[in-house]
């Protein structure tokens, strides 16, 4: 997913010049925790968090951070987010052509990461562990389609070991127990859900 597909395009924004007590009555108002801050030419000149403004006096020029990383529409979600991890940043405004396009926070990463997991509609885990080699995710989701079970969501991370791969898989539907017993006799590694009585799968 790309981040024009999921940044916040409603833009509230202020000046240098902006007094804190306004900015912040800003945020109150909206709901939100950062404000990007433009120049005389709506060109982005820093960014201002709640946090710097809570106790703080004056202008906001007086407080902002000047040093903006910022994000492009075309790039990739889990790119931004890394980028937010590694600089301890919560949010990246969206530059194209040097224009303030969006903004994206924290907080709409975790919304995207709940989208594009399923976890936000009604479904069954399933959790495999399987040797890293071509085929498998093949495999998994044949058996899968054969059963007549319909995927939501299927990502692979790296297993605990060295040589190994985690499947996570989201089915619609709530009653995947003949799903699991074919994994089991399949020789897959089943992590979740654990061994259990079909009620609970």
């Amino acid at each position: 997913m790309q981040i024009k597909e999921m940044m916040t395009k409603v833009l509230h924004t202020v000046t240098k010049d902006t007094d804190v007590r306004e900015a912040l009555a800003t945020m109150e108002q909206q709901s939100i925790r950062h404000l990007p801050v433009l120049d005389q030419t709506n060109s982005l000149i820093g960014i201002l968090s709640k946090l710097d403004i809570v106790h703080m006096e004056g202008t906001v020029g007086d407080v902002m951070s000047a040093s903006v990383i910022t994000t492009h529409p075309t790039d990739f979600v889990e790119d931004a987010a890394a980028w937010m991890l590694d600089n301890h940043i919560h949010c990246l405004p969206v530059l194209e052509n040097g224009e303030l396009v969006g903004i994206v926070t924290d907080t709409d990463l975790l919304h995207t990461i709940i989208t594009l997991t399923g976890a936000n509609k009604p479904s069954s885990r399933i959790e495999l562990e399987v040797e890293n080699e071509p085929g498998q995710l093949a495999s998994i989701t044949a058996i899968t389609r054969d059963l007549g079970f319909n995927i939501q969501s299927i990502f692979a991370i790296p297993g605990q070991k060295y040589g190994r791969t985690r499947v996570v898989i989201r089915l619609q539907s709530m009653h995947v127990h003949k799903l699991v017993e074919t994994f089991n006799t399949e020789q897959y590694t089943v992590l979740w859900p654990p061994t259990l009585g079909a009620d609970h799968l």
